[in-house]
């Protein structure tokens, strides 16, 4: 998983550290790790990444146990924000200090697994020019926006639906922009920008990484 992790660094920011690991690893360092169930073993190896992105951060909470909040967020320990993702045995964490970062969610997707029938659920109006039927787009929007409702939520609570957020896309530079929000999500059209998507395609996977800086000045 450390060549993983190298790649993510190519398009993501180096000041949030990651850490991601398959379900499938020999000698991971977690009790009674192979008896689990493969919901178990997900949950589990999210939270050990999680551990492990938070000593590569150098934070000395590190060691704390990560539990979860009623809505099954991550409660991070105090000064670190961050987010957990896992798709088919496939885990991985990303933190940061929140002095850098206000707000973080990830999200890790296979592109074999979008159906033609769930693009309707899932791509607003104004989105569908970009993505049409094309399920490879699809399932990146699908991520896209998995990841910033992980971001949001710690800070405004508010549950959300898929229509609920329009983006605009550039495949190329494999970015992503707020377009249009929901009135019930209180982030003004203002401050659209500070909400920062980007993406990595490695072979038949998709990550995504959503973030709020917490610095005014950006260039830094």
């Amino acid at each position: 998983m450390n060549n993983l992790r190298k790649q993510l660094y190519t398009n993501f920011p180096k000041n949030i550290s990651w850490a991601c690991h398959s379900v499938n690893e020999e000698n991971i360092e977690i009790p009674d790790f192979k008896e689990k169930s493969a919901r178990e073993k997900e949950y589990c190896l999210g939270r050990y990444c999680a551990q492990q992105a938070l000593e590569a951060l150098h934070s000395n909470n590190h060691s704390s146990k990560i539990e979860s909040s009623p809505h099954g967020f991550p409660i991070w320990p105090n000064g670190i924000n961050g987010s957990i993702s896992h798709s088919k045995g496939l885990c991985l964490s990303a933190v940061a200090k929140s002095i850098d970062y206000e707000a973080i969610g990830i999200d890790v997707e296979q592109f074999n697994r979008m159906k033609e029938r769930s693009i309707e659920r899932i791509v607003h109006p104004l989105e569908k020019a970009q993505i049409g039927n094309d399920l490879k787009k699809a399932t990146l929007l699908f991520s896209i926006k998995e990841a910033f409702y992980k971001a949001q939520f710690p800070l405004h609570k508010s549950p959300l639906n898929f229509k609920d957020v329009a983006l605009n896309y550039d495949f190329i530079a494999q970015t992503a922009q707020l377009k249009w929000i929901a009135e019930k999500l209180p982030i003004s059209k203002s401050s659209y920008s500070d909400w920062v998507i980007a993406y990595q395609v490695i072979k038949d996977t998709c990550f995504v990484l959503c973030s709020k800086s917490n610095k005014t000045d950006k260039s830094n």
